[in-house]
């Protein structure tokens, strides 16, 4: 038996350890995935749920990332999207010195940390294994699908006709936390559908969505139905730059057709107050969110580049003396909260914390695009996460879709799709120029 030299036994054990580092990075990555997913956060020690999502989030990321550095000794390459979210931290952290409550941004901070985390994470297995985007999709179709399907429960128990306000046992924020996770459902579907290229694949996915948009209505979620409308006005400008126009349109007449047998006057109510046509009862309409809006500038005064500090835009408010705005309802009390996640980090981190937000958010859906308009075998994969993050984009311009302890499993969702996309947004080749002969 001929003996290897010491390079190739060397060779050898450096791909044993990339193998069991990729193994173990990937029974990591489907844990998480279980723990994101359940009905209720995991707390077997009884933490505050915000801590203990936060425990979730850091146990599962520094592993990964340790095991990675350990074994590949190389960071991911970095984007203008990394640097944006650099700079969007660095503001975050320098808002502590002049917090408005600086334990509640130290708390803040940690947890975008431990978010942060887990994009890192799964940012470094892109990297290296793209198709866990396939297997993170599924999984987030199948989760989203079965904490649907628990809620379905209650939707008959209560009656489809009357507000839902909360779906016991599920600890997902009731019915916003769970439209918000379905709305990004929809955009995963809709971008398969859209690029698919077996004839299976388009009649399943269009089933899926058919059975999305019924859990999208009934959960009566008007910022759920924005993001879906944001992905449906996505997925057409997608259309026209690759084509498949008509497959757009028989969805959206299917779509249309289910949402008029479906719809209840009830849910046409919402709609007209959620664009403003009509106002009654006790639900908070558009105008409400324009007044949440007008306030911001007005809590930024004398704190525009230092911010309130991370965390504390909620506590900082009541504290500000301003008349109360004219677009209020009567009735309404003064709004507390922006409405609006891009307006809300302006006020704690500042005005240069906020445009790096902003940008960073936009700089993804521009990553999103070029990756789902570009020819290759993933284009129905990456089609789904540009819409994933358009959903997530437009719902955050009506909420923090990220406030609230019940909602941190969306920014750690958030947070993963953008990390796909990013890993996927590289650089096309140069097109070589054909070599010119001389002509004598």
């Amino acid at each position: 038996m001929p003996l290897r030299s010491p390079a190739a036994v060397g060779r050898l054990r450096e791909n044993s350890s990339v193998v069991s580092a990729d193994v173990a990075s990937v029974l990591l990555l489907l844990a998480f995935l279980f723990v994101l997913l359940h009905p209720s956060i995991l707390n077997p020690f009884e933490l505050e749920p915000h801590t203990a999502w936060t425990i979730h989030c850091y146990t599962f990321g520094v592993p990964i990332l340790v095991i990675n550095a350990v074994v590949r000794r190389r960071l991911w390459r970095l984007t203008p999207f990394d640097y944006l979210l650099l700079a969007y931290v660095a503001c975050a952290v320098a808002t502590w010195p002049t917090s408005f409550n600086r334990h509640t941004t130290a708390m803040a901070i940690v947890g975008l940390v431990g978010q942060l985390v887990v994009y890192a994470a799964v940012r470094q297995l892109a990297e290296v294994r793209p198709f866990l985007a396939r297997v993170v999709i599924a999984a987030l179709l199948v989760g989203i699908a079965m904490l649907e399907w628990t809620a379905a429960g209650v939707h008959l128990r209560v009656g489809l006709s009357a507000r839902l306000v909360d779906y016991p046992p599920l600890d997902w924020n009731g019915r916003e936390g769970l439209g918000l996770a379905a709305a990004i459902q929809f955009a995963f579907l809709v971008g398969i559908w859209q690029r698919a290229r077996s004839s299976a694949v388009q009649l399943a996915s269009i089933v899926l969505i058919l059975g999305v948009v019924v859990e999208l209505l009934f959960l009566y979620s008007r910022l759920a139905w924005a993001a879906a409308a944001g992905v449906m006005a996505a997925a057409f400008i997608t259309s026209v730059r690759l084509g498949g126009l008509r497959r757009y349109a028989v969805a959206m007449i299917v779509i249309g057709t289910l949402v008029g047998i479906v719809g209840t006057p009830y849910m046409a109510h919402l709609a007209k107050m959620a664009t403003g046509l009509e106002h009654r009862g006790g639900e908070s309409s558009l105008s409400f969110r324009v007044a949440a809006w007008l306030d911001t500038p007005r809590v930024m005064r004398g704190r525009i580049l230092a911010g309130t500090g991370l965390g504390n835009y909620m506590a900082y408010r009541p504290t500000v003396d301003m008349p109360r705005s004219q677009h209020l309802p009567p009735g309404f009390p003064e709004p507390l909260h922006p409405h609006n996640a891009y307006l809300q980090q302006t006020a704690e981190t500042g005005i240069l914390g906020g445009l790096s937000y902003l940008a960073m958010w936009v700089t993804a859906i521009w990553a999103g695009w070029r990756i789902s308009t570009r020819p290759g075998a993933e284009l129905a994969i990456h089609s789904g996460l540009f819409l994933a993050v358009v959903a997530i984009a437009v719902s955050n311009l009506g909420e923090n879709m990220f406030e609230g302890t019940e909602r941190l499993r969306l920014y750690s969702i958030a947070w993963m799709v953008t990390a796909f996309v990013i890993a996927a947004w590289k650089p096309e080749p140069a097109a070589r120029q054909a070599p010119v002969e001389d002509v004598v």
